[in-house]
């Protein structure tokens, strides 16, 4: 198969000087030269899947479903279907019909839930300044990539305690740019390991900068003993594309390019595995702080607000 690298541009945002850390597939041969389309559905009841990841076997490539579980791929591909709730799938798709069928994950009730939300009182972890952000997550439109980020949180003695929300920095040129929010348990290496919750949670960033809180009350889940990790997934859809010009240095003239909104803000810390990107569908360490030149990796900047 191919070989694929990825390389990251900067380019003026807002009117401002903002360091942006975009994906770039650098092999030209990812075109969708024989396209078709396709729906995702649910196996009992048919109802469609949206927003789910869906990414080539062969590459970095990837698209997302839409609202009612359609999306365009290349039908000589092979994908993996990585939706919430549902089995992860790698499907030929050649051998596939308009519509495929997934197939829902069992539930595993490990133990059960005896306290009730009490509400009383908060935590609020790893808190950050939005006005020290100037580097960002940007998912590339033009070459499209399919990743999925996030961040580890450590228990530290919160075993009682509840996700309440979560707040993510966010900047978009588009109004209410819409992204998929995952949560994971971790292996005793801090992996993710198994999404705990089985449903969509959809995250709108509107346009500007924005602190983005994202409730997560409804899921009643409490932080494990080994520490949660929570993602966020570009959803690649028409209506989250911007255009965007960018110059590049010592060439003359401007370049157009699409980006995925929204964009995702990052703070530096030394400690790389705090932030993971699921990219060839393994998890990776957080990029290194390219614009610096530190010694310091690009952490998503992400508070969790815990509650009793």
């Amino acid at each position: 198969s191919p070989h694929f690298a990825n390389t990251f541009s900067v380019r003026r945002y807002f009117m401002k000087t903002l360091r942006i850390i975009t994906v770039l597939l650098l092999n030209s041969t990812i075109l969708l030269a024989q396209n078709a389309k396709f729906q995702l559905i649910d196996s009992l009841n048919n109802s469609p899947i949206k927003y789910a990841n869906i990414k080539s076997v062969k590459s970095d490539f990837g698209t997302s479903s839409d609202s009612l579980g359609f999306f365009d791929f290349d039908k000589n591909e092979t994908a993996i279907i990585n939706a919430v709730g549902y089995e992860l799938s790698e499907i030929n798709l050649q051998k596939e019909n308009f519509k495929i069928k997934l197939s829902k994950k069992p539930i595993q009730i490990e133990e059960v839930l005896l306290e009730k939300r009490k509400n009383q009182t908060e935590i609020l972890i790893d808190e950050f300044k939005a006005s020290k952000i100037n580097q960002f997550y940007g998912l590339s439109a033009t070459r499209n990539a399919s990743w999925i980020i996030g961040k580890y949180f450590e228990n530290k003695s919160y075993k009682t305690k509840f996700l309440n929300s979560i707040n993510v920095f966010t900047t978009s040129e588009i109004k209410n740019a819409k992204f998929n929010v995952r949560i994971y348990s971790v292996d005793e290496n801090n992996l993710p390991k198994d999404e705990l919750y089985s449903e969509n949670i959809i995250g709108i960033a509107k346009k500007g900068r924005n602190k983005t809180k994202i409730d997560l009350s409804k899921t009643n889940i409490q932080i494990p003993k080994n520490g949660i990790f929570i993602a966020v997934d570009w959803l690649k859809v028409p209506e989250n594309i911007y255009e965007y010009s960018y110059t590049m240095k010592n060439e003359k003239g401007k370049h157009k390019a699409q980006s995925y909104a929204p964009s995702f803000g990052c703070v530096l810390d030394e400690d790389l595995k705090k932030t993971l990107i699921l990219r060839d569908n393994k998890w990776t360490n957080a990029i290194p702080d390219i614009m610096k030149k530190t010694n310091k990796y690009c952490i998503i900047a992400m508070e969790l607000v815990l509650t009793d």
